[in-house]
């Protein structure tokens, strides 16, 4: 699991990073021959506080069991090349998502908004590769471990 945070990386496939608005990526490399696709969401933990033998290696079901934690995956029929995701929490711990910038889809509710969020991104399944889009377009690119 890849583990983002400000100040360093922990190898792996997961990503998480702070967030204050959209978070917004797009699928750079989409493979067949797998099951299932990308799957995101939310923490409020830290992830500095975190050791690397603390991330397990999968964001679901493995790290969504703990407390603190949202993920889910991304319907793998919209799992396809060049899409582009694009997901956030509103102020009643609702997250959303759209592809392309499509109408909003309710993905998830129930959660904590008091605090700060780090976006979690697990490349899995058929998504090997995105790109993190910003507002100077590309700010990461994310390539999942094999």
């Amino acid at each position: 699991m890849l583990l983002c945070n400000p100040a360093q990386w922990l190898a792996g496939n997961t990503t998480l990073c702070l967030i204050t608005g959209q978070v917004r990526l797009r699928l750079t490399g989409v493979h067949t021959g797998w099951s299932g696709a990308l799957r995101f969401g939310f923490t409020s933990l830290d992830p500095s506080d975190l050791e690397a033998a603390d991330i397990p290696k999968y964001a679901c079901p493995d790290l969504v069991t703990r407390p603190g934690y949202w993920a889910k995956a991304l319907p793998e029929r919209l799992a396809l090349k060049d899409n582009v995701l694009s997901f956030w929490a509103d102020r009643h711990g609702r997250v959303f998502y759209s592809i392309n910038d499509g109408e909003p889809i309710l993905f998830h509710c129930g959660l904590s908004i008091g605090c700060p969020l780090w976006a979690i991104i697990d490349i899995y399944g058929i998504t090997q590769e995105v790109t993190l889009l910003g507002k100077n377009h590309v700010m990461l690119l994310i390539v999942a471990s094999l």
